[in-house]
């Protein structure tokens, strides 16, 4: 999950110099990109995050790897 925020906060950091640029163009909190900044991720999911980079222009690709566990 670090390293999603950490994405969704360079695409911020890229395309809009500030949070209020960036809920300008997505309708996201300003407050909501402050937290992302600081890696303040309590309140976020996964899909949340995904939600709010793929607002930003950015693509994101998630693969599963499912592990069953051995029998003991």
């Amino acid at each position: 999950m670090t390293t999603l925020s950490a994405n969704t906060y360079g695409s911020t950091a890229r395309h809009h110099s500030r949070a209020r640029a960036a809920h300008a163009k997505t309708g996201i909190a300003a407050a909501d990109f402050s937290r992302i900044r600081n890696a303040d991720l309590s309140r976020f999911t996964v899909d949340r995050l995904m939600a709010v980079i793929n607002l930003l222009g950015a693509r994101v690709d998630v693969a599963v790897k499912v592990r069953v566990p051995r029998a003991a």
